[in-house]
């Protein structure tokens, strides 16, 4: 390479600018967080065994009820269970916890901060200035951490009060600015601390189009500063009458990981969270791990057994090995440059939200 532009590049103010061959750039991700679920994994990553880039901006919108919390609070979960040292900054938008929903949870509240906030301008501010000052420390006093906002869409700004307080029935056109403002400006410090921003977002139904879909409230904003931008359905699971529970799809509406579309189903357990295996025995059909007989799956010892009986016991069957193998299929299949092509997975039921 020329000297002239390796010292360029050395000279350059930019602390972001490398010569990509030598050190890589500030954009590469080498860790993911897992995020108790091998399908939630799969459709943030292409990988059961990754999931969450720890140095990107994920965005998880659906309707109202539906689970983008719950999804939030289980990443948190489990990435203060695999960084002992680490913490979870959590800004709250709704107002929607209580100490103990998050002590239910299992998650250790003496690492999470919880912030209540209103105003997008606030939260530009305190975010920013949180993570600029977290860049200056000395690197042997930097913890892991995870930034969390529940919700974007919920944030009001200091004009639309303003407006509120003196009686003026305005619209607040400066909304969508100052949010995508204060998402810009936040990832640039998040990308030097190789933290990533999880944010929630509500939709909304087009109006106006032959075929209308669900967009994101805020603006473009969140969708185009966004690496991974998923949309949640759901359909409830009941005992009797009762609901237990709800299956949710997962669609990969914009990623850098997995092709766009790319459809995964995770199912919530009102009292357990997250399952960690559901959606697995699909894939293990596609591979060839399992086979499908009626409505049995026959396993690798032969025995023909009902998804019921695997999934009481899911670590019994679910091993290494054939995780592995289910493994390699997914990542063929959702990763960039494989031959996937969509097909319904079984008793998954696209985009249907049932209240």
């Amino acid at each position: 390479m020329s000297q002239f532009f390796k010292n360029y590049a050395k000279m350059m103010k930019n602390e972001l600018a490398t010569i990509v061959g030598e050190q890589g750039i500030a954009g590469d991700c080498d860790e993911f967080l897992d995020t108790g679920s091998y399908m939630l994994n799969a459709v943030l990553s292409a990988d059961i065994f990754k999931g969450l880039p720890k140095n990107k901006t994920i965005a998880i919108a659906s309707d109202s009820g539906i689970g983008k919390s719950f999804f939030c609070v289980s990443i948190a979960k489990h990435f203060l269970d695999n960084y002992p040292t680490g913490f979870v900054l959590y800004y709250d938008t709704e107002n929607a916890f209580t100490s103990e929903m998050f002590e239910e949870r299992g998650v250790d509240t003496d690492r999470l901060i919880y912030a209540p906030i209103g105003f997008v301008e606030q939260f530009r501010h305190e975010a920013t200035k949180f993570v600029h000052e977290y860049n200056e420390l000395p690197e042997d006093e930097k913890v892991p951490f995870i930034m969390i906002l529940d919700s974007i869409g919920n944030l009001s700004t200091e004009k639309e009060y303003e407006d509120a307080i003196s009686g003026q029935n305005k619209t607040d056109m400066t909304k969508a600015r100052i949010t995508k403002s204060a998402i810009r400006t936040l990832k640039i410090e998040l990308t030097k601390a190789k933290a990533p921003l999880i944010m929630t977002n509500h939709v909304y139904s087009e109006i106006g189009s032959m075929y209308p879909q669900e967009i994101m409230t805020g603006g473009k904003g969140p969708l185009f500063l966004s690496d991974v931008v998923l949309f949640l359905s759901k359909r409830k699971d009941k005992e009797g009458t009762v609901q237990v529970g709800n299956f949710i799809n997962v669609r990969a509406r914009k990623s850098r990981f997995t092709k766009e579309n790319t459809l995964v189903e995770v199912y919530l357990s009102f009292k357990k969270g997250i399952n960690k295996y559901h959606g697995l025995l699909q894939f293990a059909d596609k591979a060839g791990v399992f086979k499908k007989i009626g409505n049995r799956y026959e396993v690798q010892d032969g025995r023909k057994l009902y998804e019921k009986a695997i999934m009481e016991n899911p670590s019994e069957f679910f091993t290494q090995e054939v995780l592995e193998q289910i493994n390699k299929y997914i990542h063929d299949e959702f990763s960039y440059g494989g031959d996937y092509q969509e097909e319904p997975l079984e008793d998954l039921h696209e985009d249907v939200v049932e209240e």
